[in-house]
């Protein structure tokens, strides 16, 4: 059976910091991307999510099929959330 180690735990926290500091400072100072603003915080929330359900509860370690359920929804939930916003 494999395990998360501590470094990879430290690994990950440390972008999930820098992660919700940089969204932070991009959604207080837009600037010249107000256009992309939303895609982009929604893109690290993304990338937020599978970290913290990828590594701090194993699913990097499950089998295939849950793996990918588990992916075919954070691209779903994206989708959606993305589709609202630019289409709707």
């Amino acid at each position: 059976m494999y395990h998360v180690t501590w470094r990879q735990n430290v690994g990950v926290w440390l972008f999930l910091v820098v992660a919700s500091l940089a969204t932070v400072l991009l959604a207080e100072h837009q600037g010249w991307f107000a256009d992309w603003t939303v895609a982009v915080v929604l893109a690290v929330a993304v990338f937020k999510a599978r970290a913290i359900i990828l590594y701090y509860m194993e699913i990097k370690f499950a089998p295939v099929v849950l793996r990918l359920l588990f992916e075919a929804w954070v691209a779903a939930c994206f989708l959606i959330i993305a589709g609202f916003r630019y289409f709707g």
